[in-house]
């Protein structure tokens, strides 16, 4: 997990009593900070994050369950190095739909020369990854992002959806793409999730698509680095391509 949440601004669930008894999410601590965390003030306010396996280790003590960085690395937390489309399907939505649906975002993505990674989201559903070099900003990422979205859901808008109300989202697969913004946050990759079971967010190959289940992963899953993860390199979103979406 270390190399996806090191240095970034983190917010996390903790559970000091464990998932059956109070949660609450943090995203600053205003009095006693853990050992190894470390936290200074943006714009934002006051954010935390770590640098090591100790800071990890010292939040895992805290009572922290989740972890959830940002898409942005210090020391420029205003260019984001990457972006997430959460694809969250109703529970009347088949398995096979939202596997068909991250396979159209990810070729929609390489068709524009654009390589893309991808986990399962510790739930029902699964996070597509782009990782950038951190040339734009968040205003930018967060418009592309919405823009590439309309466009996915414009293939079959009667399954998919970009609006966030569950009453609009029966039988349909909500891409969220608000996980662009700055401030906002995505459970980190191998990230554990407050959850029976213990899900977690796991890391696959897109070749092992077709064959996993959502939720498959828990905590006591080997900790195996898929090689497009262990090869990620970042990207630049081209200039053609950003004027293809207005921008």
């Amino acid at each position: 997990m270390l190399p996806y949440v090191a240095n970034r601004p983190l917010a996390i669930i903790r559970a000091p009593k464990g998932i059956t008894g109070e949660m609450f999410f943090q995203k600053n601590f205003t009095t006693h900070v853990p050992p190894s965390v470390h936290q200074r003030p943006l714009e934002d306010g006051n954010i935390f994050f770590v640098k090591n396996v100790k800071g990890l280790v010292a939040l895992a003590q805290f009572g922290a369950i989740e972890i959830h960085p940002w898409g942005a690395t210090l020391p420029k937390a205003d260019r984001p190095s990457f972006l997430t489309w959460d694809l969250d399907p109703d529970d009347a939505v088949a398995w096979n739909e939202v596997l068909g649906t991250a396979l159209l975002l990810r070729d929609f993505l390489t068709e524009r020369g654009l390589g893309t990674m991808v986990k399962t989201s510790g739930g029902k559903g699964l996070h597509i990854v782009l990782h950038l070099k951190p040339v734009h900003g968040w205003d930018t990422l967060k418009a592309f992002s919405k823009r590439v979205s309309e466009a996915i859901v414009a293939y079959n808008p009667k399954r998919l959806t970009i609006t966030p109300s569950k009453s609009k989202r029966t039988g349909k697969i909500f891409i969220d793409w608000m996980r662009n913004a700055r401030g906002a946050t995505c459970i980190a990759p191998w990230g554990l999730r407050a959850r029976p079971g213990a899900p977690i967010s796991m890391p696959i190959n897109w070749q092992q698509l077709p064959g996993i289940a959502p939720a498959i992963f828990t905590i006591h899953e080997p900790p195996q680095t898929p090689s497009e993860w262990l090869e990620m390199r970042p990207q630049v979103i081209s200039k053609t391509v950003l004027k293809e979406f207005g921008l």
